[in-house]
């Protein structure tokens, strides 16, 4: 088999302990959150790179900011990686990534399951809001 999966979701879903897991498993998977120079976080406004520390209390900045994965390095390591080849996460463009893809597995979290996920969540700060702005999405 040949392919390349997409494994995204929305923040909280999973897909970290999958690429973990499947990795432990000795599976070829990629977090994209955690390979080097693929991702990063602009301004929406003038499409700068953020230079600050995310500002996971406030919702307001969190608004003025996007998650954006490099097409052409995400076309790199598909090409360079062996297959198959799982790739976790996900990024505000990703409509212009989905076609690099074989497959594309979508994750879902009931309502409640995502609160409790994001409210214990230690990895990173992604989602990981004060209690007052999740009332808030």
């Amino acid at each position: 088999m040949s392919k390349k999966i997409l494994i995204t979701g929305i923040s909280g879903t999973g897909k970290s302990n999958i690429a973990h897991t499947l990795k432990k498993q000795g599976i070829n998977a990629i977090d994209l959150d955690d390979y080097e120079n693929l991702c990063w976080m602009y301004y929406k406004e003038n499409s700068q790179p953020v230079k600050t520390e995310f500002q996971s209390d406030n919702i307001a900045w969190i608004k003025t900011v996007q998650w954006l994965c490099d097409k052409e390095k995400l076309m790199t390591v598909l090409k360079n990686e062996e297959v198959p080849l799982y790739c976790c996460g996900g990024a505000d463009n990703i409509k212009e990534i989905v076609n690099l893809f074989d497959e594309v597995i979508l994750l879902t979290v009931n309502k409640e399951n995502y609160m409790q996920r994001l409210t214990n969540r230690k990895n990173n700060d992604w989602g990981g809001i004060s209690k007052s702005s999740r009332l808030a999405i």
